[in-house]
């Protein structure tokens, strides 16, 4: 028997996704990848009901590091577009800055055997957002390259995603078609937090950052509201990298598979090594 619990894993998608308040709102997934939000401001929800990953490709799984897992899982949403093919292999190389080789790892609990805590936060600006929003700005670029177009990713942050967008954008590259501008509650943020986008901005004349009054919550109805509207959306180029975002939801989910993988590596390496005498018997 499998050890338990076994994340859900997904396969058999067709890239195709659309908008839970109108299903005839779609789009493919390169496309869902710059949207961010659907036309009408809805969440991008795949629209194909996937089906469970085989034993024998959890075999494969398990024996991949992080940059190679989280490609892996990503494709499974991204169908067979050559163009979404070929974004998610580049997933692989969008860990290099981090400070742990193992991109996630995990240390046992002291005088616990089966108990571990999960470290997410060897980005750059060492919070866990820095896993979905290094993936997702090198694809933005990478798709902006490609097509010759800007972007301005807007960014409504409570703390963590401010740092961490503005970073990633920086991390593209200095030739990168991507601009950000990131809102954060004034005074309710941490000192390092504002320290961090501030530094940001002053580094890269393509990172804006504006203290604005009132909560988190409060910041995210405009955001909400211009991504709302898909002529202004269009007019002025724009994109975003909240958590909607199918790329951080998905690269975010990854961790789970891995840290998994990690905790089960004996069954998992006894299971691959049969599943690799039996194929070839």
């Amino acid at each position: 028997p499998l050890p338990l619990p076994l994340p859900l894993a997904l396969s058999g998608m067709d890239g195709i996704f659309v908008s839970p308040r109108n299903e005839n709102l779609r789009m493919n997934f390169v496309d869902a990848v710059v949207a961010g939000y659907a036309p009408d401001g809805g969440m991008l929800m795949p629209a194909q009901l996937p089906q469970p990953v085989g034993f024998q490709r959890l075999c494969e799984w398990s024996q991949l590091a992080y940059p190679q897992l989280a490609a892996r899982v990503v494709a499974e949403f991204a169908g067979q577009d050559p163009e979404a093919v070929a974004l998610c292999r580049e997933i692989e190389t969008a860990f290099a800055e981090f400070g742990h080789p193992d991109v996630v790892t995990l240390q046992p609990l002291p005088q616990e055997s089966e108990l571990y805590v999960a470290e997410l936060w060897h980005g750059p600006t060492l919070a866990f957002k820095d896993l979905g929003t290094q993936v997702l700005c090198r694809m933005l670029a990478s798709i902006m390259r490609k097509r010759k177009e800007r972007l301005t990713v807007l960014v409504g942050t409570s703390g963590d995603t401010g740092p961490s967008a503005l970073e990633s954008v920086i991390m593209c590259g200095a030739d990168a078609a991507l601009d950000c501008v990131v809102l954060y509650p004034k005074g309710r943020v941490s000192q390092v937090q504002e320290a961090q986008m501030l530094a940001a901005a002053a580094r890269s004349d393509r990172c804006h950052v504006i203290a604005v009054d009132g909560t988190s919550d409060d910041l995210d109805v405009p955001v909400e509201a211009v991504m709302a509207d898909p002529v202004f959306k269009r007019e002025q180029r724009l994109g975003n990298v909240n958590s909607v975002n199918i790329i951080r939801m998905l690269v975010q989910a990854v961790h789970m598979f891995f840290t998994y993988f990690c905790v089960t590596r004996d069954y998992w390496t006894a299971a691959t090594a049969a599943n690799s005498s039996s194929s070839s018997s």
